[in-house]
């Protein structure tokens, strides 16, 4: 019963904004190196920008390394927070690499949560190609 009540809910939710699931298509990430390090074992600077190509807010958006041998800074999650529609939302954090030779990687796979529009939590891989600013 809970599981039809919480389909009633979500479909009404979707027919009164015109809305449909989010899905990962609808967002993207892009990511450009600032800095390298500067010797071994320094960190590098990257910039993540996250577009929310759909008409609605997204919220509660968090992203992380998925399986990889990097780290970034602070607690290993970037905390964008609200998306608005047809937004994007940019952070700078460090990356710690782990390899011993110090090489940049060229991609990056992050595990991307949220809440969409019907309010249900979200989780799903998201890939990106570092590019070089530098």
């Amino acid at each position: 019963m809970t599981v039809k009540r919480n389909l009633f809910k979500y479909l009404i939710v979707m027919f009164l904004t015109g809305s449909s699931y989010l899905h990962a298509s609808e967002v993207s990430v892009s990511a450009d190196l600032i800095m390298g390090p500067t010797v071994i074992g320094d960190p590098a600077i990257i910039s993540v920008t996250v577009n929310n190509m759909t008409t609605h807010s997204i919220h509660n958006f968090d992203l992380r390394l998925s399986g990889s041998d990097m780290m970034i800074g602070g607690n290993g999650v970037l905390q964008f927070g609200v998306i608005t529609a047809n937004g994007s939302s940019t952070l700078e954090t460090q990356l710690l690499l782990s390899s011993s030779n110090g090489d940049i990687p060229e991609s990056i796979v992050w595990q991307a949560d949220y809440d969409d529009v019907a309010g249900e939590h979200v989780i799903s891989e998201l890939s990106t190609v570092l590019s070089n600013e530098e």
